[in-house]
This record gives C-alpha cells, structure tokens and sequence, in this order.
C-alpha cells in the first residue's frame, strides 16, 4: 500500500518529466533514431537547430530539435538526465515553475548559441571550431535539463546548494571543453543564464555564490582536481575536437595517464581530509591550469594555432 501511494505520489508530482521522457522514447522510436545515427536520417534538416536552420526559414527547429538525440546511446544519457535532472528540478520547483524555467531556457539558449556563434565565425576572428559550427546542426534536451536544474539549485540550502552547481558545473564544462558541440555550447549558455535567473528570483534560504565554510572550500577545491582527472581520462579513452583544438592525448602511454590520474586522486584526497599543503598544491594546479586555458583560448581563437590535448 505505502508502494503504491509513493508511486502515485511521484507521478503526480513528476508529470512533466515522465511526459518528456515518454516523449523522447516514442519520437526516438517513431523516427528510427533511436537506433540509428539522426544525422543519417532524410528529415534531420527539418528538425535539427542550427544557424543553417534559422536561414533557411525553418524557425520550429529550437522546439523539435529538443526531442531527437543525435544517437542511440546518447538516447541513454537522455533518459537519465530527463529522470534525474528534470526530475528533481520539477520535483523542487514545483511543474508550474519547472516547465516554463526548463523550456525558456532552451529555447534562450538556442537563439544565443546561433547569434554568438554568428559573431565568433565573423572576420573578426580566425576561430576554425567556431566556423564548422556556425555550420552545424544540433539536437538534443540536455539545455532543457540543464536550465532547470541551474534554477532549481538556488531553492536548497548549503552544503547541496554548492554541491549542485559544482557537480552541473563540471559537466558542461568537460562537455563543452573536450566534446566541442553544438550542444554543449548551449549547456554552457543555458547554465550560465538560468543560475543568475535562479539566484535573482529563487533562490529562498540563501543568496550567494561563494562557499560558506572551510569544509565547503576544500570541497571546492577536491572537486576541480577530481574533473581534471576525470577530464584526462575521458579525453584519453574518447578523443574528440573542442573548441581549443584536438583533445587526443598524442603519444601519451596508458602508464602516463594513470601516473597522473592517481596523482590527481590523491591530493584530491587529502584536501579533503584538510592537509595544508595539498591546499596549497590545488591552488598551483589550478592557476596553471587557468593560465595554460586563458592563452590557449586567445592563441585558437585570434591565430591558426591549434592546440592539441
């Protein structure tokens, strides 16, 4: 009995997320993208988002495209984020608030995708990963889910509040920096919007987005070391092309990247535990880290240098 009240429960209070979810497998199996790539299918220009798309008059593609994922295991990685992302904004923030919050920021996310990218492949710069997507379509409801759940991290107290917007943080920053598409240039538009949209109008129990306490701080400073060993592996066992170039990782040995890996770890650890002089370290690795970003960003995107991994 105290089964079926919960199940009930959720399904009355989740009804956009089990609707979207239902939505993308139907379409998904409707389409036959489900099991195969989009890209190849007849009616993928219809449906997928773009700057081609909007020149091309096809104004309805920042709503279709939400609903196609590009491939069948990213069908997967939909699926989880609708439930889990989607799933807790709605359930925080309530279906009144959570679906115009998530579909706003799709569709904001869309047109200032298409508008900077637009900019970005001017004459202005010689930014070649901004030129091929500025040619590109895209799909896919992760800005969807991204907005929501930017929103809905303003509405929990801390420690979760911090944890939150670290945890979407790294991910559309690993996606955005190693993965380079379309898509993920939404997810960092649309996080980064819809957190200030969140922060100004609500949040409820606190404001502000610095750390509160130590422990918050080393917890800060254990998660960026672990998404840099994350990131290193992910663009070890999956190269791609981001926005700075090529993220293969060269002649890098399997031994090399574990080396680092479990380095990474390791201090990750004890900053955790409060160590002083991992403190210290995380900070040096951090600065390097940004300054190595900051001019490879510059170097990519106003020469033809193109970095690699």
């Amino acid at each position: 009995m105290h089964s079926d009240v919960s199940w009930l429960t959720v399904v009355r209070r989740l009804p956009f997320t089990i609707a979207l979810a239902v939505a993308l497998v139907v379409v998904g199996a409707t389409t036959g993208s489900l099991w195969g790539r989009a890209s190849d299918k007849s009616w993928y220009r219809d449906v997928a988002f773009g700057l081609p798309a909007l020149r091309e008059g096809r104004w309805w593609t920042p709503v279709t495209s939400a609903f196609i994922e590009p491939g069948p295991w990213l069908y997967l990685l939909a699926l989880v984020a609708v439930v889990v992302g989607m799933g807790w904004a709605e359930w925080q923030l309530g279906t009144v608030r959570a679906v115009p919050v998530g579909v706003g920021g799709h569709l904001i996310s869309c047109l200032l995708t298409v508008v900077l990218l637009w900019l970005l492949s001017s004459e202005v710069t010689s930014w070649r990963w901004a030129e091929q997507l500025a040619d590109s379509r895209g799909t896919g409801v992760g800005a969807l889910v991204v907005s929501a759940v930017a929103v809905a991290s303003a509405t929990v107290r801390s420690p979760w509040r911090l944890r939150v917007r670290v945890l979407l943080g790294a991910i559309v920053s690993v996606a955005f920096l190693f993965q380079g598409t379309l898509a993920s240039v939404q997810y960092v538009l649309a996080a980064v919007i819809m957190l200030i949209v969140g922060e100004k109008f609500f949040a409820t129990n606190e404001r502000g987005w610095v750390p509160r306490t130590r422990r918050e701080v080393r917890m800060l400073g254990c998660a960026a070391l672990l998404i840099i060993a994350g990131a290193n592996l992910l663009v070890f066992l999956f190269p791609g092309s981001g926005p700075l170039g090529p993220t293969d990782s060269g002649d890098d040995s399997v031994f090399t990247m574990l080396i680092g890996l479990a380095v990474n770890v390791l201090i990750a650890d004890q900053l955790r535990r409060g160590k002083r002089w991992a403190w210290w370290v995380a900070v040096v690795i951090g600065a390097l880290n940004v300054i190595v970003t900051v001019l490879a960003v510059f170097l990519v995107i106003f020469t033809d240098v193109s970095t690699e991994g």
